[in-house]
């Protein structure tokens, strides 16, 4: 076990209702102008009145709506211009990962205009007060320093601590018009980040704690969340388990799983929450043997009994990640969102050099590792 720093400066405001509490905050900042930033899948819900509605009259209150999809860089500068044309004071990131992910971006685009996308150092000044309203349970991205947005055929990122949010507002009631399929590919992609913070190389003493916590809200409540979306006790502990696991990856970081997502994401537009579902068990055979005593621990945990040795334990918990997967109608082969297998080599040689995740991966994969994978996930 490490050394380990601590960062978690996001005020959390969690529970049934708690949007009730968005213009007590907004208040705090004494905002006269907030922008509400979403995307097109909220504008055909009632979820935007009701923020307004909390809001209230006495603010004045614009709405950037142009998200639609994964965010490029594109969308980054229309949201920009569109806060700065409206002096807006207080960002709200409203709806899932992408929402959240571009408020975040541009609350320091707007305050640091020298800087370049993808090149932290560059980040001087603190950006705007931001809060986010997570609509979907998995991204993790209301609790971390982290933007993802997608750039020529490659994913980019922005990390910085002034990134962090300020309030999360985490309401389940506000997921419950998530439809199956999101509902699956962002709880698999809130299994992803438990799983991963939980075998990294940096994980430690808290991220242990709260991504194991993760993991078994995850696994037990994911079923009933897409089976019977209204059943407000799976969308609360959901909710609960994405908001653990992103708390817990924002400090022990995520591996190989993340870094082999990206490149298909950015050249073929695949969903990240497929891309890692998909990836993941395939990725766990990869580092298996740097993860025995941790997968034991999670089978036995799911479950699993019996007079098998820790090996076995080890192995059967993939399995239950495989079928996990598979009951929840998630595609399961890259070569159903049409990847030529001749771009294969290419995807693994962009995945690693991705060395900020890599280096964070339990076992030392190469190139040739990573290809193996692509391969095994063909």
């Amino acid at each position: 076990m490490n050394n380990f720093t601590w960062l978690s400066p996001t005020q959390i405001i969690f529970g049934n209702d708690s949007i009730k509490s968005l213009e007590e905050v907004i208040q705090k900042y004494k905002a006269k102008n907030v922008s509400i930033i979403t995307d097109q899948g909220i504008m055909g819900t009632d979820i935007l009145e009701k923020v307004k509605k909390v809001i209230g009259k006495d603010i004045e209150t614009n709405v950037f709506c142009e998200l639609d999809g994964e965010p490029d860089t594109d969308d980054l500068k229309k949201c920009k211009q569109h806060v700065i044309e409206n002096q807006s004071d207080v960002l709200i990131g409203l709806g899932g990962g992408s929402s959240i992910d571009v408020a975040k971006a541009v609350s320091v685009l707007v305050t640091n205009e020298s800087i370049g996308l993808d090149q932290n150092n560059e980040i001087e000044n603190l950006g705007l007060p931001t809060i986010m309203i997570p609509t979907t349970a998995g991204t993790g991205a209301e609790l971390t320093k982290i933007s993802i947005f997608s750039g020529d055929k490659v994913k980019l990122r922005l990390v910085h601590d002034y990134l962090y949010p300020n309030v999360a507002i985490c309401d389940p009631k506000m997921t419950l018009s998530m439809p199956g399929s999101i509902t699956t590919s962002t709880g698999m992609d809130a299994l992803t980040h438990a799983i991963e913070a939980y075998t990294s190389v940096k994980a430690n003493y808290l991220t242990d704690i709260i991504a194991f916590e993760a993991i078994k809200k995850i696994y037990f409540n994911i079923r009933t969340a897409y089976a019977k979306g209204e059943n407000i006790i799976a969308r609360e502990n959901m909710l609960a388990g994405s908001l653990l696991a992103g708390m817990a990856f924002s400090n022990a970081g995520v591996g190989a799983v993340h870094a082999m997502a990206y490149p298909i994401g950015g050249s073929y537009h695949i969903p990240h929450g497929i891309a890692n579902s998909l990836l993941l068990p395939h990725v766990l055979e990869a580092n298996f043997n740097g993860i025995v005593e941790k997968l034991a621990v999670i089978g036995k945990t799911w479950g699993l009994r019996g007079d098998y040795t820790q090996i076995d334990i080890a192995n059967k918990t993939v399995e239950l990640i495989k079928n996990l997967s598979t009951s929840l109608d998630i595609p399961q082969r890259l070569r159903d969102f049409d990847i030529p297998e001749a771009e294969l080599p290419e995807l693994a040689k962009a995945a690693s050099e991705i060395t900020g995740l890599m280096q964070n991966n339990p076992s030392n994969l190469s190139q040739a590792d990573l290809l193996k994978v692509y391969k095994n996930a063909y």
